[in-house]
């Protein structure tokens, strides 16, 4: 069942029913009518980006920590309540060490363009790859360690971006259908198991330093999938794998049950005008996820959207980004320059927005 808010209409005698899938319905309409008013977009991907960002910028930043201030979104296939074995925000790291995993002459070639010789997914990878690697000595330097894992990986150009910041001790571990293409219900990107296993030599690795290679669709996977397969829960993780609402939920929730306190997440994809159901799927999770496995945006970057499953984190990386010289100049804090609010604010967190245009990839890297 679906609970409804009702609003009295201007006549004052009937009520309108609105429900989240309206809501959201609502924003997209809003989006595609003001794609043709943004004036400093140069595509319509930017377009709709800009203007979901601007309709973000708007939202009132209000405790959402209790799922009290939401509605019950639709019934799926997939329930929406968290399962018992979900038992993410753990404190069971790797054991911690600097040494690198990947060697440092090869992490340092990838960084400068090595990534360009594996195949590319759906976006550049280049700069988020870059504050992925900020991101990762961050988390090293607050004792974060654990696995680095891909769902979704295509050919493994970002997988490489992730997988050069893991220290020794830490695992690796990739989720894909690969072969499988008749799970690919929704048809996004057609992953390859040879090429991606080929990837992995372009930085010094072969299938071997991976502990865990899944082929299949990831809502097959348990929900308590680091304790079935051994491996420390997630570091760093990017879901990328089926952009359905549906899929995409599920892949958060998926995440968040074996996401180490402070782990990332990076959504791929989201606002992203050919795939809006990554972004339906985010609001969805982010509306009705309830502590410990509730997830908070902290990064737009590149149609990443990067969150940790704890406040003091959120703001540890927020403020940190902010610090870094070389990234302050292209990261934004609020809508101003494109006619928004004063901040970018998401499941009561504000957040901040790269611009690539406003960016040397290379002096980041």
């Amino acid at each position: 069942m679906i609970r409804k808010n009702r609003i009295n209409g201007q006549n004052g005698r009937n009520g309108m029913t609105i429900t989240p899938l309206m809501a959201v319905m609502a924003v997209t309409v809003v989006c595609l009518c003001c794609m043709s008013i943004i004036s400093n977009s140069h595509s319509i991907e930017n377009a709709m980006t800009d203007c979901a960002m601007l309709a973000l910028s708007n939202t009132p930043n209000n405790d959402k920590n209790k799922v009290d201030n939401y509605d019950v979104l639709l019934q799926t296939k997939h329930d929406i309540s968290f399962p018992k074995t979900c038992h993410g925000k753990g404190r069971v790291m790797a054991a911690s060490t600097m040494t690198p995993k990947v060697p440092k002459a090869k992490a340092i070639e990838l960084a400068q363009g090595g990534f360009k010789r594996i195949g590319q997914g759906s976006g550049k990878v280049d700069l988020v790859g870059a504050i992925a690697m900020k991101l990762s000595k961050m988390q090293h330097e607050f004792g974060i360690f654990g696995t680095v894992a891909e769902l979704g990986v295509h050919h493994g150009r970002f997988t490489s971006c992730l997988f050069i910041t893991a220290r020794e001790s830490e695992k690796l571990v990739v989720a894909d259908i690969f072969e499988q293409q008749e799970k690919n219900v929704d048809k996004s990107g057609k992953g390859n198991k040879e090429k991606f296993i080929q990837s992995l030599s372009v930085y010094g690795l072969q299938l071997s330093d991976l502990h865990e290679m899944y082929i299949g669709s990831t809502d097959e996977l348990p929900y308590d999938w680091s304790e079935q397969k051994e491996f420390e829960q997630f570091r760093l993780i990017s879901v990328d794998a089926g952009h359905t609402a549906i899929l995409t939920r599920r892949d958060m929730m998926l995440a968040a049950c074996n996401l180490l306190e402070g782990g990332i997440v990076a959504l791929d994809d989201t606002f992203h005008s050919n795939w809006f159901g990554v972004t339906e799927g985010m609001i969805q999770y982010t509306t009705t996820a309830v502590e410990p496995h509730q997830l908070y945006p902290f990064l737009y970057c590149d149609g990443k959207m990067l969150f940790t499953n704890d406040r003091k984190y959120h703001t540890r990386y927020y403020d940190a980004l902010m610090d870094e010289p070389l990234l302050k100049p292209i990261l934004h804090t609020d809508a101003l320059k494109w006619g928004g609010s004063s901040e970018f604010v998401m499941n009561g967190v504000n957040f901040l927005r790269c611009k690539r245009e406003d960016a040397d990839v290379k002096e980041i890297w």
